[in-house]
């Protein structure tokens, strides 16, 4: 986990140095509220200028008005719950654990977060620099590399992939035909020939040396 709070107009001016130095991380900024843009936070260029300029990690946050279950869901990543624990089961990002915290710095009251996703990282490209395409990433998802369930999809996430594309390619791939089946099809030219073949082969989550294999048997 990272150490973070979150400030707002509320905690008007931060010696976010202190701050720095009582072993925070991150600070999430509220930039705004509502859904106009006039009501922007009258401390947001204030606090993310001396953030960043004290090294610690920035981001920045608009507290919506949520109307729907749906529209509530989008914005699922961060969560507060007060208490020991996060009972929450559903996918996040961010817990909020305190609304009551003290910090060097801050004046009054303060946010604290924890966050299981290093998102500094990830918006810096701190990943593979080779991008991995669904299906690729499908067989890691079932060789057990990705984790299972929230897990999965809050570590695919963020790596910066679109979970359900990767799970619709899992779904797919547990129900693929038999390197026999496959066989017979290369052999009817369902597959294509050369590389073409063995490009078709590997998107579909296929051993094309497996495949091969078996067609020269069979021939």
């Amino acid at each position: 986990m990272i150490s973070g709070i979150d400030v707002s107009e509320w905690q008007g001016h931060v010696d976010f140095n202190a701050v720095k130095a009582s072993g925070v991380k991150f600070v999430l900024i509220r930039a705004g509220y509502g859904r106009s843009a006039s009501q922007e936070d009258r401390y947001f260029a204030e606090h993310y200028t001396q953030a960043k300029a004290a090294g610690l990690q920035v981001g920045a946050y608009w507290y919506s008005y949520a109307i729907s279950p749906a529209d509530a869901q989008r914005y699922a990543i961060w969560i507060a719950e007060y208490g020991s624990r996060c009972n929450y089961s559903g996918n996040y990002g961010i817990w909020q654990h305190s609304s009551t915290g003290s910090i060097p710095g801050v004046s009054g009251n303060c946010d604290l977060d924890y966050a299981y996703i290093d998102y500094a990282a990830v918006i810096n490209k701190k990943q593979p620099a080779t991008r991995k395409d669904p299906d690729e990433l499908a067989v890691e998802v079932l060789n057990g590399q990705w984790g299972n369930g929230a897990d999965r999809q809050r570590r695919l996430t963020a790596a910066g992939y679109d979970y359900a594309v990767v799970q619709e390619k899992v779904n797919q791939l547990l129900n693929r035909k038999s390197v026999d089946q496959i066989a017979r099809e290369v052999i009817r030219g369902y597959w294509g020939n050369g590389n073409e073949r063995i490009l078709h082969l590997k998107q579909a989550g296929y051993d094309p040396i497996q495949i091969q294999k078996r067609v020269n048997q069979l021939l």
